[in-house]
């Protein structure tokens, strides 16, 4: 018959466990899919003259506001040229500046070589740059 439970002074007996019990997932899925087919019954559906009237109002209105977003779109975007184009009126164009002048490497260690002579090279050894000859102590007559 009834069972206490301890410390609490309820009963519960063996068939109000099997009431509180769910049914498993399969049959409450089938319940519904059940009743979603019987919904589906009742419903009503156009004929098809009326199915092909709907999908060509609607095919008119989304090419319609596709044409309607299309020019927008090219007409904002020939104004945003045309506001970048207007030359600036506020803001003068600056002077001309001389070139600077470049300021020395602190980090160079050699000054670089610069010479006016054009008798002197700067040709590395052992490559084909003539040599230097001293006119005054050559044996040409």
């Amino acid at each position: 018959m009834d069972k206490e439970t301890k410390g609490k002074g309820t009963t519960q007996s063996g068939s109000d466990k099997n009431q509180n019990k769910k049914p498993n997932i399969f049959s409450r899925l089938g319940a519904y899919f059940k009743s979603v087919f019987g919904e589906v019954k009742k419903l009503s559906w156009p004929t098809r003259k009326d199915l092909i009237s709907y999908t060509l109002t609607v095919l008119a209105f989304v090419a319609l506001f596709a044409i309607i977003i299309g020019v927008l779109d090219m007409a904002f975007e020939y104004g945003i040229i045309g506001i970048q184009n207007i030359p600036s009126v506020v803001t003068p164009t600056p002077a001309p500046t001389a070139k600077p002048t470049p300021t020395p490497d602190p980090d160079a260690t050699e000054a670089p070589d610069v010479t006016d002579d054009p008798d002197v090279t700067d040709a590395p050894e052992g490559t084909d740059a003539p040599e230097e000859t001293d006119p005054e102590t050559t044996d040409e007559p």
